[in-house]
């Protein structure tokens, strides 16, 4: 199974119509500062309000006036955010497989403990998207490097040599780091050819 990440856009936008259907108080906020060293890590943040919530789903809007490719994402009918356009497209090709989201929202207010001390501070509220897709056993795909002009290196290379050549000539110091770079992109485009 493959696990793909998406950060939400928009969520604090969203955040007056899904915090009080959503949210409940974490009890852990409210400890003595004496239990929330003990039961917590120096980095650990305790969030005032956490969020329950039964159905995550994944909205293809076509008619989006801004983005046609947009994708929402609702947590028990409540609209949460959008996939950020920049993803919107992997995420739609994600979406033609059977996949498991899950969604986990946060911020607030928060306490955090930093050097064996207690601080209060607040983050925007923000979501994460986690889309599972594929079977236990299908293997992740390989990741495909892109392409390069070899051809562009294997000119540049050669343009360089020669000019160095010509630089050799008048100025010689100038020709010897000309010719240094040709060579370079010629053994650049040996190796990537």
């Amino acid at each position: 199974m493959r696990r793909y990440k998406f950060e939400l856009a928009g969520v604090p936008h969203h955040v007056d119509e899904f915090f009080s259907a959503l949210s409940y108080e974490n009890e852990d906020y409210n400890l003595p500062l004496s239990e929330i060293k003990e039961l917590y890590s120096d980095g650990d943040k305790i969030f005032m309000y956490d969020f329950a919530f039964s159905e995550v789903e994944i909205i293809r809007e076509d008619s989006n006036p801004y983005d046609s490719n947009a994708v929402r994402i609702d947590a028990d009918g409540h609209v949460i955010g959008y996939i950020k356009k920049t993803e919107t497209a992997a995420a739609r090709k994600l979406l033609e497989e059977p996949c498991k989201a899950t969604l986990e929202i946060c911020g607030g207010p928060y306490k955090e403990i930093v050097d064996g001390k207690v601080v209060e501070k607040s983050w925007g509220y923000f979501a994460t998207l986690w889309l599972s897709v594929g079977s236990e056993e299908a293997p992740a795909p390989a990741i495909e490097k892109p392409k390069q002009n070899t051809a562009s290196l294997l000119i540049v290379g050669i343009a360089l040599v020669l000019l160095g050549l010509l630089f050799l000539i008048v100025a010689w110091p100038l020709g010897l780091a000309i010719i240094a770079f040709g060579l370079f992109f010629l053994v650049n485009y040996k190796r990537r050819k």
